[in-house]
């Protein structure tokens, strides 16, 4: 048997691909500074119609931090190799594996036994005497956790694109000051953007920018009386959280008395909290009468937001 250790509650976790790196990373107090140094540029674009919200950085099992392996889909196939035996030997060599698999057959997801749909997994334990293998994600209740699965299960689901992954032990985790400063000042829209990762080019705002085209997403939405997308709100908060986070721990390693930013900014982020509550119960009942307050609340966040971090951008800027 053997199951590997993993941060089930990692900082980001509302899209499941960025929970199962940072549950890689994010084990170590130390490791915290790749965090910190990453995830501050947001970006708004579209696909094929459809707007799409979220960090605008490469991903990452493209960054150094991890190192990742792939073997090519026709040459498992090719050499004749069981993809379970590969998983395996895989959890028991200490490398997570990251793939897609057919929900149908996944115990405990939305889709089990309703609707085939591919989605991605982490596969992080194996117990070969049970037969069984340890996985992460989302379940049918919208909870994030780790479950058992049969190995029948797993092998009906027929993985896909199998990623292997692992931390870099080799790795140097610092607090890069200047990298923060250009992607905050990116975040302004007062630096240059540019695409980054696996995004879509098309009508692409970032930053601050990027926060005001997603609320006029949501206005359109609000002003048909349609449902909102949850997820993008979520990701906003969470965006808040490691701002807070980076903000907190740079006054502290400079020794800075920025006391009363830090708490302005701790009311940004419960607002947002308040703001997702907000857009579930509208869409649960698309009561009318709750559209005003998503608007204005949405519209304060973009606001306080931006001169907190103005003013953040400005102190950083003299340190640097």
């Amino acid at each position: 048997m053997r199951l590997l250790n993993i941060n089930t509650d990692p900082e980001i976790r509302v899209y499941q691909h960025h929970a199962y790196t940072l549950g890689i990373i994010l084990q170590e107090e130390k490791n915290y500074f790749w965090l910190y140094n990453n995830y501050i540029q947001l970006i708004y674009s579209r696909e094929g119609g459809n707007g799409t919200f979220n960090f605008n950085m490469v991903f990452a099992p493209y960054q150094p931090v991890l190192i990742r392996n792939r073997l090519d889909e026709k040459l498992l196939n090719s050499l004749n190799i069981d993809r379970l035996e590969y998983i395996t030997i895989a959890i028991n060599e200490g490398k997570y594996v990251y793939a897609t698999v057919d929900e149908y057959y996944i115990p405990n997801r939305i889709f089990y036994q309703k609707q085939h749909y591919q989605h991605d997994i982490m596969i992080l334990g194996v117990d070969e005497s049970k037969k069984t293998f340890t996985v992460i994600g989302y379940d049918d209740k919208k909870q994030y956790s780790t479950r058992e699965i049969s190995e029948v299960s797993l092998r009906n689901s027929n993985p896909q694109n199998i990623e292997l992954l692992e931390l870099n032990n080799k790795y140097k985790f610092r607090l890069d000051i200047p990298f923060i400063v250009v992607q905050i000042g990116q975040y302004l829209n007062v630096l240059p953007n540019y695409v980054l990762g696996d995004q879509y080019f098309e009508d692409t705002k970032f930053g601050v920018e990027a926060c005001y085209q997603l609320l006029k997403t949501y206005e359109k939405s609000l002003d048909e009386l349609e449902r909102c997308e949850v997820n993008q709100v979520y990701l906003l908060m969470e965006h808040k959280k490691c701002m807070y986070m980076r903000m907190k721990y740079i006054f502290e390693i400079f020794e800075l008395n920025e006391s009363k930013l830090l708490e302005d900014y701790d009311k940004v982020i419960k607002a947002a909290n308040v703001l997702v509550d907000l857009v579930l119960k509208y869409n649960m009942c698309l009561n009318p009468k709750i559209v005003p307050r998503i608007k204005n609340l949405f519209l304060d966040i973009i606001e306080k937001d931006q001169v907190i971090i103005t003013i953040l951008y400005n102190i950083l800027n003299k340190i640097e």
